[in-house]
């Protein structure tokens, strides 16, 4: 499964947000079904399906092996 998280720490109310993606939306769906996060977050229209997640299902999701990436890492399109 190839699921990516970074490591940014963006604001959205009192809760500390990160960016979770996958090369498709399958491994994508699988990961937040894993870690509890609602699929209406994901972006599955994007080129490349992603979501905003708080910090704790973010470290859950490296716990279940998704690949923690720092911003200067991650590609942009």
């Amino acid at each position: 499964m190839a699921v990516y998280v970074d490591d940014v720490e963006h604001g959205f109310g009192n809760m500390k947000m990160c960016h979770l993606w996958a090369d498709t939306l399958e491994e994508l769906l699988a990961m937040v079904d894993r870690i509890g996060v609602q699929r209406k977050w994901i972006q599955a229209t994007l080129p490349c399906p992603s979501g905003s997640i708080s910090k704790p299902p973010g470290f859950t999701s490296i716990s279940l092996r998704a690949r923690r990436l720092s911003q200067s890492n991650t590609v942009r399109s």
